[in-house]
């Protein structure tokens, strides 16, 4: 197990509907890691897809509780994501690999 090791930043936000599909700065074509970090605001939900990825793929995704960092391994087809939240809530998607 290896520490996580930072590669690029995108920031997502969310005030009550859906993002647009966000580019994750990560290498196309291969497997690669998340980090997606949540500081505060409101409980969230985020989707990975492509950039054609529905905008209510995000309503149904995965929760990202306000305070959180999680970190999702994500496959090669994987190259976009869309948040969700009901409030004003900003995450940032940082890519990588590690632990």
């Amino acid at each position: 197990m290896s520490p996580f090791t930072p590669g690029p930043t995108v920031t997502g936000s969310s005030n009550n509907s859906s993002t647009a599909a966000i580019a994750i700065g990560a290498p196309v074509g291969q497997d690669k890691q998340v980090r997606v970090t949540s500081p505060a605001g409101a409980l969230g939900f985020i989707a990975f897809g492509d950039a054609a990825m529905a905008a209510a793929s995000a309503t149904n995704g995965t929760p990202i509780l306000p305070g959180t960092s999680r970190i999702f391994t994500l496959g090669a087809a994987i190259t976009h994501f869309r948040f969700f939240a009901a409030s004003t809530t900003v995450i940032y998607v940082t890519s990588g690999a590690g632990e």
